[in-house]
């Protein structure tokens, strides 16, 4: 039986762009995709290093209503244990919009749920494409279930972020951080495991440097060391 740490806040927060299922006949997956296969990868290491199982990454295209071929990459993962053990954990549920923020993270310690919220940040967090070009400067953070992201955008005022206010697009609940201090606070105290994620905050952090050298009276907040990117192990176990 796993406990609740760091990595494994991580993997919750993470979770939020993926499905956790036990289908008829004793079908129990996890299931990921996204257009990094790289964050892929960082995720089925920690499945392997957490759980002692990890599964396969595959590319997989599929044609959307507007008839253009989306192409992204699938983690997959077969296995009663973990499945189980992240329903226990995390209360999960699907569809996504019926999943609220696991109890066992509202009762974590600042530390366990500055992972949560890393994780929940690679997953459905965004940020300008091209930083050192972009005219608005943001971290955001989108989710269709409003409990959780209310929940991400609490923690964050608790710790000193001032973050805007909720609003709705279509289906999906937003909210972001526009402050310079905030986002470089951002960068140094939560950061990103995303391989991509983590190359456009840097890139944003930069750009915002360049700004405080222009105007040095900028308070910025004291920001903890942030936690290395978990490192890919040489090889996986499959499960």
């Amino acid at each position: 039986m796993v406990t609740l740490n760091g990595e494994l806040a991580y993997l919750a927060g993470a979770l939020r762009d993926g499905t956790v299922v036990i289908r008829s006949g004793y079908d129990y997956e996890v299931r990921l995709a996204q257009k990094s296969r790289e964050w892929l990868e960082v995720l089925n290491d920690l499945f392997a290093r957490i759980f002692g199982r990890s599964g396969s990454i595959y590319r997989e295209k599929r044609r959307g209503a507007s008839g253009a071929v989306r192409a992204y990459y699938v983690l997959r993962i077969f296995d009663k244990r973990v499945v189980g053990e992240l329903i226990r954990l995390f209360d999960i549920a699907t569809p996504q919009t019926r999943w609220g923020t696991p109890d066992i993270i509202r009762r974590a310690g600042a530390d366990i749920v500055k992972h949560y919220v890393r994780g929940f940040f690679d997953a459905e967090g965004g940020l300008p494409k091209d930083p050192t070009r972009a005219k608005q400067h943001y971290i955001s953070f989108d989710q269709a279930n409003l409990d959780a992201l209310a929940f991400i955008r609490s923690q964050l005022a608790q710790m000193g972020y001032r973050p805007t206010r909720i609003t709705k697009t279509g289906s999906v609940w937003q909210f972001r951080l526009t402050r310079r201090a905030d986002i470089m606070r951002f960068k140094n105290e939560i950061g990103s495991w995303h391989p991509e994620k983590k190359r456009r905050l840097d890139l944003l952090y930069a750009s915002l440097g360049r700004q405080d050298l222009l105007f040095p009276s900028s308070p910025l907040h004291p920001s903890a060391q942030l936690p290395p990117p978990p490192e890919l192990a040489g090889g996986h176990h499959k499960g």
